[in-house]
């Protein structure tokens, strides 16, 4: 559309668009969208040598010339999902696969201080709770092997919670209303639940003395998700004397990136317009180099946003006609 006119100004929208470059392949690997981008801008960074005469007079400018290009593209995203994570911060992505126990798992901590966290080397953590009805010949006793009467299966006794409860270990399907017994205690019940995966629930006693049991919540927590205990404050647990966690995880899958893991990551950035008014474009910028742009708020009154810069590198050998970018027009 010819100038002046209303009609060519431009509220500016958009999607950006990453293809990461595989050196090994010397390919593209695939665009994927960024996600919406509040804030992008391209610097067609240019520095000039100028020329002065000093023939007469004031000095004079009479010459200048490209030095320099070092065009630069910015832009924040607002979708904090891995693959704009793993931009961020260079790294390399990889999925996690958990598998499942029911108790089988022990975490020595040598020298437990109250006040403090300690990893389990698990997330999701979870036992089995077994319910059961009124003890005849019993009690049940921590350590001993319980058989089911009707399952014939069988189960380790982690802990005995309470007089109608037991912390389970793997578990080979135990049912509910069938009578249990005790392989040391011979003590026998009828269970009222098969076995309930509990958040949480783990068994925490004195290393090379297993009677010597702590209370949950008194003497520990656990946060379930990270697979942490805490030792409270007002703990029975003696610091820098050895303490041996039992405990079973949930079957998971997450993904861990690797930081600083992939630095200097090139590829193709696209951007493609949806302006609401105005014209009409799309960018295509053969090579750059992504790299983080200023803080990353973790905690904020506002919005999270992952902040990037890109230097915009000369790529001859695959676009020798257009060696930096692409920009395609549609006039309003």
């Amino acid at each position: 559309m010819a100038t002046p006119s209303t009609e060519n100004y431009v509220l500016g929208r958009g999607m950006l668009y990453w293809d990461p470059w595989d050196t090994s392949t010397t390919a593209y690997l695939g665009e994927r969208a960024l996600g919406n981008a509040p804030e992008v801008s391209i610097n067609m960074n240019a520095t000039f040598l100028d020329h002065f005469s000093s023939m007469s007079g004031f000095k004079s400018k009479d010459k200048t010339v490209v030095n320099e290009v070092s065009p630069q593209v910015t832009f924040t995203l607002e979708e904090l999902v891995s693959d704009n994570w793993q931009l961020l911060v260079f790294g390399t992505k990889t999925t996690v696969t958990q598998t499942v126990s029911d108790g089988a798992l022990t975490k020595v901590i040598a020298k437990p201080l109250k006040g403090r966290y300690f990893d389990l080397d698990s997330r999701s953590i979870q036992t089995k709770l077994i319910t059961h009805g009124t003890v005849t010949g019993g009690p049940f006793q921590k350590g001993e092997t319980i058989t089911g009467g009707t399952s014939n299966k069988t189960a380790v006794v982690l802990e005995v919670r309470s007089s109608t409860s037991l912390l389970i270990g793997t578990d080979g399907g135990i049912t509910t209303a069938e009578t249990i017994t005790g392989g040391t205690s011979n003590a026998t019940a009828t269970t009222t639940s098969g076995g309930v995966y509990t958040a949480g629930a783990v068994t925490v006693f004195l290393t090379g003395t297993p009677a010597t049991v702590y209370t949950p919540t008194t003497d520990y927590t656990v946060d379930a998700a990270t697979g942490r205990i805490f030792i409270t404050a007002t703990s029975n647990i003696a610091e820098d004397i050895s303490i041996t966690v039992v405990f079973g995880r949930a079957a998971l899958t997450y993904t861990k990136i690797l930081a600083l893991d992939s630095v200097g990551q090139e590829g193709k950035l696209r951007y493609v317009s949806d302006n609401p008014e105005g014209g009409q474009w799309e960018m295509i910028i053969w090579k750059v180099r992504l790299k983080p742009n200023g803080d990353t708020a973790l905690i904020g009154d506002d919005w999270a946003k992952l902040g990037f810069q890109g230097d915009i590198l000369r790529d001859a050998t695959y676009h020798p006609t257009s060696p930096y970018m692409d920009l395609i027009v549609t006039d309003a």
